[in-house]
């Protein structure tokens, strides 16, 4: 990522970097990286490919370049930009995950089901 002085923002391909404020956003709404309560928040979650990549490039930037080392990683798909306090964080990657591991089980029940109807088929 290349560092634009007077804009006082590091920049790539539709992804900016804020070092002063911490704040990090994809294609200029997506933010997943901020500031909450003192704790340097990293949202990881993928919310395309590209963003996938934007979201290395920054977090590369930051852990050699910026030396910031205590960072938060979650994953959940909402934008950082109207959370403010921690305790919302935590509360959304655990309703990311439960909504998760209810798709897998979901997943899970749906493969027995169809494993079930072919062994019935097989059997008639």
């Amino acid at each position: 990522m290349k560092y634009f002085p007077k804009l006082a923002i590091y920049k790539a391909s539709n992804v900016t970097y804020e070092p002063a404020t911490f704040t990090a956003r994809s294609y200029n709404h997506w933010q997943f990286c901020k500031v909450i309560e003192g704790q340097l928040i990293f949202n990881t979650y993928p919310y395309s490919n590209t963003t996938r990549r934007h979201i290395s490039k920054v977090r590369d930037l930051v852990a050699s370049t910026l030396n910031v080392n205590n960072i938060t990683f979650v994953e959940f798909d909402l934008n950082l930009q109207h959370i403010d306090k921690l305790t919302d964080v935590y509360y959304w990657e655990l309703v990311y995950a439960k909504r998760k591991e209810e798709e897998r089980e979901e997943r899970r029940i749906e493969r027995n089901r169809r494993a079930r109807e072919r062994r019935q088929a097989l059997r008639a």
